[in-house]
């Protein structure tokens, strides 16, 4: 092997050494970024890993219905890794309070309120969209 050939293999070699710590110090930046500074969004690439409040949209399913739903804005937060649901709004202008109501993305969860003229609870099936509703 000619000094040419094996000065070109170490600058390769160390181009290559560069590269993976470029991307390594890349690849963390971007993780512990993500944990402060992600989407406050649930299911997102770089979602944010502390805990945050979002604008969503829920489907609810009423009366143990399949087919028939609502898709509405919802408020939800994230607390230590789980998803609750906490309003729902009416096209109408009002909306539905709930009490502890962990939803989960694209599954059906049933949860429960209990309207101010009512003695007894009502039950929805919700399912947690990942899409945002802040248009």
């Amino acid at each position: 092997m000619t000094n040419m050939t094996k000065d070109a293999a170490e600058h390769r070699d160390k181009v290559i050494v560069a590269i993976v710590w470029t991307v390594l110090i890349a690849a963390v930046i971007i993780w512990v970024g993500s944990y402060y500074w992600g989407t406050a969004r649930p299911g997102a690439f770089l979602e944010r890993g502390q805990d945050y409040e979002a604008k969503m949209i829920v489907r609810l399913y009423p009366d143990d219905s399949e087919a028939k739903n609502y898709e509405l804005p919802a408020d939800i937060s994230k607390l230590d890794g789980y998803y609750r649901l906490d309003r729902v709004y009416w096209p109408n202008g009002g909306y539905v309070d709930f009490d502890d109501c962990d939803v989960v993305i694209d599954e059906k969860s049933t949860c429960s309120y209990l309207p101010d003229d009512a003695d007894d609870y009502t039950y929805y099936d919700v399912v947690l969209t990942t899409t945002s509703a802040d248009k």
